[in-house]
């Protein structure tokens, strides 16, 4: 990549808040035309996820990701994203390693684990 993400992120961040939101999506298509001209296209969903953690940390909000073994029905997530701050990005994982319930970690830092593999392993790894 000819530039981090982080710097495309904080860049863009930037431009739009000092951007009149009648003007936003023009300066979208601008700026995706300026990540192709750059050639780092191909690093798009990295400098889309630096974007979200920026505006994220930079409005008071988390960062979450929410593991399931499978795709949770609607009113489920509606019932595990109501415990969030809207400024929070969440997002959603389909990890089929944890066999059964969820994980969820916030900031990186952390980590709820209610997933059976958790569990299975704290059962068979005692000594």
């Amino acid at each position: 990549m000819k530039y981090e993400p982080e710097i495309y992120a904080q860049t863009f961040a930037d431009l739009l808040e000092k951007t009149k939101e009648s003007e936003q999506n023009n300066l979208i298509k601008k700026f995706v035309l300026l990540i192709k001209k750059n050639g780092d296209l191909n690093g798009s969903e990295k400098i889309i996820t630096s974007t979200q953690n920026y505006l994220s940390k930079k409005t008071g909000g988390r960062i979450v990701n929410i593991e399931t073994a499978s795709k949770l029905e609607d009113i489920d997530l509606q019932k595990i994203t109501s415990n969030f701050k809207k400024s929070d990005v969440i997002k959603i994982i389909i990890n089929p390693e944890l066999l059964a319930g969820i994980r969820i970690t916030i900031n990186n830092e952390e980590e709820l684990d209610y997933s059976l593999a958790r569990k299975l392993k704290k059962m068979f790894n005692k000594k």
